[in-house]
């Protein structure tokens, strides 16, 4: 039977973002035998139907990606298959195998999401300003933690919102800004939307999400007393 299966090489590192419109070479297969009976050639293992095998007078046995094949480094960064030899002819014969492996390395890739730990607000109303920024909800950027994200605020109310970096608080949580006058009456929503952009990534489309702050009416004390006919003697 045959022996001394060998894969030249066992072992190659691919980007994530390879291109797989057409099949990938990987590797040689040579090995020893007697050249009488007949041998054949098979892969197993839980990535097998992303490789296949193919051969020529030139090059010999060969083992490729399959065309179309996905390489994500964030759920599958190692791929392994077993290449197997064996002679049917050679009853009880064990195949000759070797392992051939791809590890996928991790590329940066733009964000693919915005979080937030409450999705709108409320506050009641305040007639006279903020003493302080106002905590609203924690920012999360989905990202593969490559690159580096910016996250800016947009939208007709921008104006009074920040996103704290400060020793106060951790990043990434969206705040109300000091000084802000909440007035049921002259303004019950605000309006905002939050967008995350990789810088580096000067083509990719930046990812947004909206956020509205309402605020609550509440039965304020009185404030002043004006007195109309006012009689005297």
């Amino acid at each position: 039977p045959p022996s001394d299966l060998v894969l030249t090489p066992d072992t190659m590192s691919l980007p994530e973002d390879t291109d797989t419109s057409t099949a990938i070479d990987l590797a040689a297969i040579t090995f020893d035998d007697d050249t009488t009976g007949t041998n054949t050639l098979s892969l197993t293992g839980d990535y097998a139907d992303m490789f296949e095998l193919g051969s020529d007078s030139t090059d010999g046995n060969r083992l490729f990606l399959k065309a179309g094949s996905l390489l994500d480094f964030e759920t599958e960064p190692t791929l392994t298959v077993t290449v197997a030899v064996a002679d049917e002819t050679v009853i009880g014969s064990n195949p000759a195998t070797a392992v051939f492996t791809i590890d996928v390395t991790d590329v940066n890739e733009a964000p693919t999401a915005i979080e937030l730990a409450i999705p709108s607000g409320s506050l009641p109303q305040q007639q006279t300003p903020t003493s302080s920024p106002t905590i609203l909800t924690k920012i999360a950027v989905i990202d593969d933690a490559l690159g580096t994200n910016t996250l800016t605020i947009g939208g007709p109310d921008a104006e009074f919102f920040e996103i704290t970096d400060g020793s106060s608080f951790q990043p990434d949580y969206l705040a109300l800004k000091q000084g802000t006058v909440l007035d049921h009456a002259t303004k019950d929503t605000f309006t905002i939307t939050l967008t995350a952009t990789d810088e580096s990534l000067p083509e990719s489309t930046p990812v947004t999400i909206n956020y509205q702050l309402q605020v609550e009416w509440t039965n304020d004390a009185p404030t002043d007393v004006i007195l109309t006919n006012t009689v005297t003697s």
